[in-house]
């Protein structure tokens, strides 16, 4: 899913707005993460490089994931049997939504 994504940036990044500037120009980045692996680092290492060489700006600390348990099972945002979320009840998520 990534890479079609990032395909799809690609295919208008020779666009012009109407400033005649390239139309990801001034444009500002960044990425959420959502899974159950531990590859995060790596897909914000490669959409960040990707958004990058198309000309977005990258703000320090511009992504952020959610590394639930390694292996099988549910994803964050994943309704359980008894109608909660994956992930919402986590102490540093609800942190984060207070802040």
């Amino acid at each position: 899913m990534r890479r079609v994504f990032i395909e799809r940036l690609y295919a208008i990044s020779g666009e012009l707005n109407e400033h005649g500037q390239p139309v990801y120009y001034g444009k500002v980045k960044g990425c959420v993460i959502t899974d159950n692996e531990d590859g995060i680092k790596h897909a914000a290492m490669t959409i960040n490089y990707a958004l990058s060489h198309m000309g977005l700006v990258i703000p320090p600390q511009a992504n952020c994931g959610w590394i639930g348990e390694a292996g099988p099972g549910p994803s964050y945002g994943d309704e359980r049997d008894d109608g909660t979320v994956v992930g919402f009840d986590n102490d540093f998520t609800q942190h984060s939504r207070r802040s």
